[in-house]
Order: structure tokens, then C-alpha cells, then sequence
């Protein structure tokens, strides 16, 4: 679906699993692969500026 943003000409950044096998606390892995609330808001926000 990234290549949606292609077709209406907007700004994209993907957010997502790049790599598998970490363990530990469901925030420490979802603060490594960067898809916790701090960061998908820190990136909304540099796509608005």
C-alpha cells in the first residue's frame, strides 16, 4: 500500500519490523523497531514540516 502516497504525491515514511529475533518487554521491542507512540508521532511530525 506505500505506493499509494506516490499516486496522491504526498510525503511517506514506512514504519515497521526489519528484522526478527529480539525478545524482551512488548515496549522494548516496539521502542527497537521504532513503531512505538514516541516514534510514529516524532515521524508524523517530520513529514508535516
Amino acid at each position: 500500500m506505500a505506493f499509494l502516497s506516490t499516486i496522491q504525491n504526498v510525503p511517506v515514511s514506512t514504519l515497521g519490523v526489519t528484522r526478527f529475533g529480539q525478545s524482551g518487554a512488548i515496549e522494548d521491542v516496539y521502542r527497537y523497531h521504532r513503531i512505538d507512540t514516541d516514534s510514529i508521532v516524532t515521524t508524523a511530525l517530520d513529514l508535516i514540516d
